[in-house]
């Protein structure tokens, strides 16, 4: 097998999330080829949220979608419930919220209305600029010991790689080979149409996505311009029953009539072309990585579009998958708690998505009428939601006793003097430090058996380690700041609270 059939690492499919971790493993160094096949379906609008600027930044996207010239978006419009059982007109203003991104904490950043195929391929050109090499319009027919096989016009072809990152979205090559578990009685099909107005939407603010509810189901809208907008109608193909040959337009027209804000959007504009349909159904997979092999992004996991946030996951997935595979290659000892890192996260950050989608479904059928489509999806998800590496929330210790009677024993006493309990275990975790996944000392706790290291992303560690070098807190708080990083006192002190209440420091 010559070079040329062989890489370092195989990225199979070129989305977002394909083409983000190939561009990372790239710039690490890495030999990448990435396997792309032809856009079969026509490309949906999406949402890039405020808070995925950060991954963009850092996956070297930013710049260049800023130069993109997508429509930026101020935040989102929700009617959720108005017009309770969803026939044609009424449904007045009650339930109707304007969410702007500053509201949100968001720093008043703005997000971005993408049209996906051409956000695809500016991405990919990019990655094609880069020292990567790209195949196009082949057809992965199988993975087997690192041999990635591979159908194009002359015929099958292989390529070896001692890591393959399944990125293949809802098709997934791996994925789809007995990983996959589907999210029963949620089955959701997406039909999808663009519409064009001449002039001004009306709308309090024409670059937000609309999202409407009703009694069977939901539409949502996003901008690409200030004349196009694409409108998509979700139900469920088992409540909602179309036919083998199924009308489109006329499912959807139906659809879109039973959410009136959307439907009056609408009625001025005209419609671009046929109306298509997408399988939009949630799934996981039971296992998304083993040795040599990442599933990434939509080839993991596939949570509810009312969630906004399928690219921003994306994206979130293939950099964590590139960090993963590059620390492998370089580092084989540390691949079974790099692959565990991984796991765990992408559990995470699927079941997250998942208690916001029931919360939503719940309030659906709060303000609607109940319906099986709402009940199915109001079933709360399976998993922890809870990652390796979390930085605990210190709005929790206010609430503790122990930390309270801690903060007032500080406040009492002319000065300190500490000493580390050594009763107290710390263990070795996983996490990411500068593109590479490293072991770090997590303190265990009987309330935290996974093991924490940060609270309010104050560092316990080091406040254990500097504590019992000085005799007073201003001076500990002193040491921490020079020696770390500046941090909010208030935060500083119910950290060091928090270390005495569970007796992790005790005085001397």
């Amino acid at each position: 097998m010559t070079r040329a059939d062989s890489a370092e690492v195989v990225v199979i499919g070129a989305g977002p999330a394909g083409a983000s971790a190939a561009r990372l493993l790239t710039s690490l160094g890495h030999r990448v080829t990435v396997l792309t096949r032809p856009a079969a379906r026509p490309p949906l609008a999406e949402s890039i949220p405020p808070s995925a600027t950060k991954l963009l930044a850092h996956l070297g996207w930013e710049a260049l979608v800023d130069r993109a010239g997508f429509m930026r978006s101020t935040g989102n419009t929700v009617m959720w419930g108005v017009g309770g059982g969803g026939g044609g007109g009424g449904g007045g203003q009650d339930g109707i919220r304007e969410t702007y991104y500053a509201d949100a904490g968001e720093g008043g950043q703005l997000g971005y209305q993408v049209d996906r195929g051409v956000l695809n391929e500016l991405l990919l050109d990019d990655v094609r600029r880069s020292q990567c090499r790209v195949i196009d319009d082949v057809t992965v027919t199988g993975i087997h010991d690192g041999v990635v096989t591979y159908a194009d016009g002359a015929g099958e072809r292989t390529v070896r790689a001692d890591w393959v990152l399944d990125c293949s979205g809802r098709g997934a090559v791996v994925g789809r080979a007995g990983w996959r578990q589907a999210i029963p009685l949620q089955r959701t099909l997406a039909i999808a149409a663009v519409w064009e107005r001449i002039g001004s939407w009306p709308l309090p603010d024409a670059t937000h996505t609309v999202v409407e509810s009703h009694a069977d189901g939901w539409a949502w809208s996003v901008p690409l311009s200030v004349t196009l907008r694409h409108v998509t109608v979700m139900i469920d193909p088992g409540l909602t029953k179309l036919g083998v040959h199924a009308d489109l337009r006329a499912a959807y027209t139906r659809e879109l009539s039973r959410v009136p804000g959307l439907s009056a959007l609408t009625r001025d504009a005209t419609l671009l072309g046929e109306p298509f349909a997408r399988d939009a159904s949630a799934y996981r997979c039971q296992r998304v990585c083993a040795p040599g092999v990442l599933l990434v992004g939509d080839a993991a996991s596939f949570v509810d579009p009312l969630s906004s946030f399928g690219i921003k996951k994306a994206l979130a997935s293939a950099w964590l998958g590139a960090v993963v595979v590059h620390t492998c290659l370089i580092d084989a000892a540390v691949t079974e708690p790099a692959l565990a890192l991984f796991e765990a996260r992408e559990a995470a950050m699927f079941d997250a998505l998942e208690r916001a989608r029931v919360e939503l479904a719940r309030l659906a059928l709060d303000h609607g009428t109940a319906s099986a489509f709402w009940a199915a999806r109001a079933l709360p998800g399976s998993g922890d939601g809870v990652l390796p590496n979390e930085d605990l929330d210190g709005a929790l210790l206010r609430d503790d006793p122990d930390v309270r009677t801690a903060f007032d024993e500080l406040k009492r006493r002319q000065s300190i003097a500490f000493a580390a309990n050594a009763t107290f275990e710390w263990v070795q975790q996983p996490t990411v430090q500068d593109n590479r996944v490293v072991l770090e000392s997590r303190l265990c706790l009987p309330a935290y058996p996974r093991g924490i290291r940060y609270v309010r992303s104050i560092d316990l560690a080091k406040v254990v380690d500097f504590a019992p070098k000085v005799t007073q807190v201003p001076d500990l708080y002193e040491l921490y700041c020079r020696s770390v990083a500046p941090v909010p006192l208030a935060d500083f002190l119910g950290v060091l609270s928090f270390l005495v209440g569970k007796r992790v420091l005790v005085f001397a």
